[in-house]
């Protein structure tokens, strides 16, 4: 059972607890909602970057506040990794119908 679920759990630092175990479950979640939302929101840009931004704000949370990898600088790289995302994704918001002046938008 251990070898079969150990490629979900081998970065991790489970000595930091049981919410360590919390972070492969965000990572997936994260990229399912976002396979849906691009594939079932094709009509709604904005939504589907809302649905991109939430998960990434979650993901940013539960690395800063568990630490669930093995070396800090590994946790440092993804929390930055996520930050960069949602900053690239804020900045897609300008080209969705969010911004209602055309002018503006492009």
């Amino acid at each position: 059972m251990q070898q079969r679920f150990l490629p979900a759990y081998e970065m991790l630092n489970l000595r930091h607890g049981r919410a360590t175990m919390l972070w492969p479950v965000v990572f997936m979640l994260r990229r399912v909602l976002f396979a849906i939302g691009v594939c079932a929101l094709v009509e709604n840009p904005e939504i589907q970057i809302i649905l991109f931004m939430g998960p990434t704000m979650a993901s940013m949370i539960v690395l800063a506040s568990v630490k669930p990898l093995e070396s800090a600088s590994a946790n440092e790289l993804e929390i930055y990794n996520s930050f960069m995302l949602l900053a690239m994704s804020y900045c897609l918001m300008t080209f969705t119908p969010f911004v209602v002046d055309a002018q503006a938008r492009y």
